[in-house]
């Protein structure tokens, strides 16, 4: 049997800051996009907030088959 999991990550620059996060795993792909989307949004609502300028966010899911990326 082959376990699939999505393993979504975030990459943003904001302001003179970049950072890299990532997240707990999701069975579905369609989950974990959805959580990137959001927290592609929740970034930029925090960053306009705070006055700071967004300079670059990107998110992807990462898959793992049987451990493996």
């Amino acid at each position: 049997m082959i376990n699939i999991i999505y393993i979504p990550v975030l990459f943003a620059c904001i302001g003179d800051q970049c950072n890299f996060m990532q997240g707990t795993h999701y069975t579905r792909e369609i989950e974990c996009r959805a959580v990137v989307e959001a927290q592609k949004k929740r970034m930029q609502e925090m960053s306009l907030k705070a006055g700071q300028m967004v300079i670059l966010i990107q998110g992807t899911c990462i898959t793992a088959k049987d451990g493996m990326l």
